[in-house]
């Protein structure tokens, strides 16, 4: 019985030693492929490829002959992926703006890699519209087809990788912020490469206020039900008349009047109007067209809180969608109140972002 006991503490041992050898095994993995992003970037053969853009349906600030290959080695890149109706990727291009004007005679070249979300964002015009607004001046590729977005193996808008002068990518920053650190490593990587930085001021980290807010919501079915975003008597593909019955529960959609049920909108048909409560000091909508009436807390809005893409008539505060992209409705104090819209027949929602 005790040699028994003993063989069996033994095995008890082994197991416990392979188990802590695997764990070692897939932190070396971990850190490894944390270090070398780029090792991903292999044939089936299993040979370094590197780095390029892949099913390129559209070049903006840039011809059809431009790929990431024949600059490698003689220049420092930045793959920027970001959509134009992200909030999120919007907040970035300042940034990327200003290193594109400091580093680019220095051997920097950005990459907008534009991925869409939604459908009216694989349009051609409406990118270069976007990208005008936005005074962006590097190379823009449309990956509608999100080619490059799965050979670089991304998930995330934005998601900026910087490649070094060997086609490795040797940093990567995902959403907002970290912008110092960034241009730190684009100016090592750009030292590498030969370049002179130095006396290159960087640029400030934007802090922002951490407080609880309401999260991203969508209108479109197929973007909504899987995350659990509930619209009470939602009919996809189908025109429906909705009314609010009950007490408004925060950070949901309520409908009243006719709307119709798209994959990635709502589209107001007749006496559309919609209702949030939510926490914010920012509210943006993403929209594809019409006119919407904004109030907040049953009041219209007004200079202390008006958005940047808001206009008044007659005392009323409208947003007045000429383009389909994102527009800010509401920048003031930080709320927990209700957002009320009214929109136009033939309007479409597509999205609410808050900050």
């Amino acid at each position: 019985m005790v040699e028994m006991m003993k063989n069996k503490q033994k095995k008890n041992y082994l197991y416990l030693g392979l188990i802590v050898l695997v764990i070692i095994l897939a932190i070396f993995l971990i850190e490894k492929r944390g270090s070398n992003v780029s090792d991903d970037f292999m044939n089936d053969d299993g040979e370094y490829v590197g780095v390029d853009i892949k099913g390129i349906s559209g070049y903006i600030n840039a011809d059809e002959s431009f790929n990431l290959r024949e600059i490698v080695g003689e220049k420092v890149i930045l793959v920027d992926f970001w959509t134009y109706s992200c909030v999120n990727c919007l907040r970035t291009t300042p940034f990327l703006n200003s290193w594109h004007e400091k580093y680019a005679d220095k051997g920097l070249v950005i990459v907008g890699v534009h991925t869409p979300e939604f459908d009216f964002e694989k349009d051609y015009k409406n990118v270069q519209d976007a990208v005008k607004m936005l005074e962006i001046k590097y190379p823009v590729v449309l990956d509608n087809d999100y080619k490059t977005w799965r050979y670089f193996q991304n998930r995330y808008w934005p998601h900026k990788y910087l490649i070094d002068k060997s086609g490795r990518v040797v940093y990567d920053h995902i959403g907002e912020g970290g912008y110092e650190e960034t241009e730190k490593q684009i100016q090592k990587a750009l030292s590498e490469l030969g370049s002179n930085v130095e006396g290159v001021e960087l640029v400030e980290d934007v802090i922002r206020e951490r407080r609880e807010i309401t999260s991203e919501l969508y209108a479109g079915y197929d973007f909504a039900l899987p995350r659990g975003q509930i619209i009470d008597g939602l009919k996809p593909n189908e025109v429906s008349s909705y009314a609010i019955n009950g007490p408004l529960v925060p950070n949901q959609i309520y409908l009243v009047g006719d709307w119709r049920s798209n994959k990635d909108s709502l589209e107001a048909v007749s006496g559309s109007e919609l209702y949030l409560v939510f926490k914010a000091k920012e509210v943006n909508l993403v929209l594809e067209g019409g006119e919407v009436e904004v109030t907040v807390d049953s009041v219209n809005l007004d200079l202390s809180n008006v958005g940047d893409d808001v206009v008044f008539e007659n005392g009323v505060s409208l947003v007045k969608a000429d383009m389909a992209r994102l527009y800010n409705v509401y920048d003031g104090p930080y709320v927990n109140n209700l957002l009320h819209l009214k929109f136009s027949d033939g309007a479409k929602l597509n999205a609410f972002t808050f900050g």
